[in-house]
């Protein structure tokens, strides 16, 4: 129930007015609306929506069908890239790249295909270019390599013999593998006929040698600078080589030290044999009158005759029993030069001389506590022949016999005086 805004009358309905008051409506006729410009606005509204309804689905088109190439595209290339990547990082495709840069002596792109696993070395441009100068010069060799390869590319088994291996060292991008060309360690085999050899490769030290053949493991292949020191007598003497294991993968490679071998040593003997000989001899008879003296056979160093020193010893202590002493000067020494021999024994490369020598002392004894000034000396000769050999540790020679020699045997003399 309600009131009549109008009239206060109640009404039965929920309505501002009653039945007497409501307001008049003026029904318009469809001809009337046809003639008014609220239909031509309604009419121009609805050819405007249709429009826009219109392009709307246009657009819609358009979105859709861009959105459906977008997407063909996208897996198109995704596609694409896919079977690229594969391709790409595959044991085949690392296979050719290495016959590629062969070819084309491109030692960057090998050095990036070739790994070395050592921990002492890798493998660098250098030895690339060794390798493809190597397999330029030796078609038939890099044929039968690349033709293991490409087996081993398809699953081929391993052959132990071959320099070069295909290997997957671990994932490429995520989802694809790594390959690369595993080189086998190389070695070397140093020769050498001394002792005591310091053995060098490529400037750093491996080890040390002995005298026979010693081995050198896990040496890239390729051109390395071999150098061997050793040390004779306080000298240092070395030899510097360059090898290539190409070239060389079995045999030794010899460490001769030119300077320290026979015959080197025999020519530079033979140079100063007269005089290194004779110096010999003199310091002996030096050493002779010096051990006397003292009293004391370590006088001698290059008398090497056992049973001289010991007949010499016991000279001296029959001098000393009967308490006395010796002087002694040397007066002159004649060399025979002409009785000079020189001799290389090759079954022991032992060297040794002779040379006969006839020396004039001016010797006496005294007691013990007399001055030595005021002893009765007297000149004597004694002549001998010298057997001396070449003492190849000290360098120098020694003497290692004596005969007693009457006189000379040849006319050339050599005579040393002294005050």
């Amino acid at each position: 129930m309600g009131d009549c805004q109008k009239c206060g009358k109640s009404t039965n309905d929920p309505q501002p007015y009653c039945d007497n008051c409501q307001p008049k409506q003026d029904i318009k006729q469809p001809a009337d609306f046809a003639k008014s410009s609220e239909w031509l606005e309604a009419s121009n509204f609805y050819e405007e929506y249709q429009e826009v309804q219109k392009s709307y689905k246009k657009r819609n088109w358009k979105k859709i069908f861009a959105s459906l190439v977008t997407l063909l595209l996208f897996l198109g290339f995704g596609v694409t890239g896919w079977f690229y990547l594969t391709k790409i990082t595959s044991a085949n495709h690392t296979v050719q790249e290495f016959e590629r840069a062969v070819k084309n002596e491109e030692a960057d792109r090998l050095a990036q295909l070739v790994t070395f696993n050592h921990a002492d070395s890798d493998f660098n441009k250098s030895q690339a270019a060794d390798m493809i100068q190597y397999f330029n010069e030796h078609t038939d060799r890099f044929a039968s390599t690349i033709a293991y390869l490409r087996a081993s590319a398809e699953g081929a088994d391993e052959e132990k013999d071959q320099l070069l291996h295909v290997t997957n060292v671990g994932d490429r991008l995520v989802l694809f593998n790594h390959y690369k060309l595993t080189l086998e360690p190389e070695h070397l085999n140093i020769e050498t006929s001394q002792e005591n050899v310091s053995l060098y490769i490529d400037g750093d030290k491996v080890g040390e040698m002995t005298e026979g053949v010693y081995e050198v493991q896990g040496v890239t292949p390729g051109e390395h600078v071999v150098k061997g020191e050793v040390e004779v007598n306080g000298e240092q003497y070395d030899q510097m080589m360059s090898v290539n294991t190409y070239e060389s993968r079995e045999e030794p490679v010899a460490l001769e030290f030119d300077e320290l071998s026979p015959e080197a040593a025999e020519a530079d003997l033979r140079e100063t044999l007269d005089d290194d000989i004779k110096q010999a001899v003199e310091q002996h008879i030096q050493e002779y009158i010096k051990a006397y003296e003292t009293k004391d056979v370590t006088a001698f160093t290059v008398m090497k005759n056992d049973s001289y020193i010991e007949d010499t010893e016991q000279s001296i202590e029959e001098m000393e029993d009967s308490g006395k002493s010796f002087f002694g000067e040397i007066k002159n020494i004649t060399y025979d030069d002409g009785s000079i021999e020189f001799r290389h024994h090759e079954e022991n490369e032992l060297f040794t001389s002779s040379i006969i020598v006839s020396f004039l002392l001016d010797t006496g004894y005294y007691l013990n506590g007399d001055d030595a000034e005021d002893v009765l000396s007297s000149e004597s000769t004694y002549s001998w022949e010298y057997e001396l050999s070449y003492d190849q540790e000290d360098r120098r020679w020694v003497i290692s016999s004596g005969t007693p020699m009457a006189m000379f045997e040849t006319d050339e003399l050599d005579v040393k005086e002294y005050d």
